[in-house]
């Protein structure tokens, strides 16, 4: 006799399966999550970041600043003269007042509360904190931050700016007239409506969106006349 051949079984399926569409919305949702709080993390490291690296500009603007003032006080053989004032353009209603400083010979003309390349009036300081040279005797008169090269019009020589780009000199001061000298400079990085009073002497970031595009530094020294022998 013969066996009976076995026939195969039409029924038989196999144990595996693909995902159900259920399944595929939960793991796409899932992922979806993830990447967003992956990106979320990202843009607030960035965030840190770019402030971490703006506060620290400020600050060494500010820091630079002192260290420039400082060192030629404490080698003075005079008193340092100012703050005297004086507008730009002259006899114009919508003038601007700028302020300086003079130790010796290096003028320090200055403008606070107005971030740099802003319009004030009719005019656009051009620079907030200029340092410059003038002749001996030639009194202290600010120069002119309105124009390009404020020492031109006003008989200085060997002019720098002194405060970075897209920053504000929030306070610039010398007291007291007689050594020790208390030297406070703020610098403040940042436009107008990143700031809280942004025109006042010690201005501070709003927070938020935007923060890191804000920076604010304000430092204080006491600087001490060095002596020093003119007869040599």
């Amino acid at each position: 006799m013969f066996a009976k051949l076995a026939q195969p079984n039409r029924d038989r399926r196999p144990n595996e399966r693909g995902f159900t569409i259920i399944e595929l919305m939960i793991a796409t949702a899932v992922l979806s999550t993830i990447i967003l709080l992956v990106t979320v993390l990202m843009i607030n490291v960035s965030n840190l970041y770019y402030k971490g690296i703006n506060q620290s500009r400020a600050q060494d603007n500010a820091r630079s600043i002192v260290d420039d003032v400082a060192s030629h006080l404490q080698l003075s053989d005079h008193s340092p003269s100012g703050p005297v004032s004086q507008t730009y353009p002259q006899h114009d209603v919508n003038a601007t007042t700028i302020y300086a400083y003079c130790i010796d010979n290096i003028r320090y003309s200055f403008a606070t509360g107005i971030q740099m390349g802003s319009t004030v009036g009719d005019y656009t300081l051009q620079h907030i904190l200029w340092r410059d040279t003038i002749s001996s005797g030639a009194g202290c008169v600010p120069a002119d931050l309105t124009q390009s090269n404020p020492s031109a019009t006003t008989g200085g020589s060997n002019g720098a700016e002194l405060v970075a780009a897209k920053s504000r000199l929030s306070t610039f001061s010398i007291n007291p007239v007689t050594s020790p000298y208390v030297v406070t400079v703020g610098v403040a990085y940042g436009d107008d409506d990143l700031l809280n009073n942004p025109a006042s002497t010690n201005p501070l970031c709003k927070g938020g969106t935007g923060d890191q595009f804000c920076a604010t530094a304000r430092l204080q020294v006491t600087v001490t006349k060095r002596l020093t022998d003119n007869s040599l």
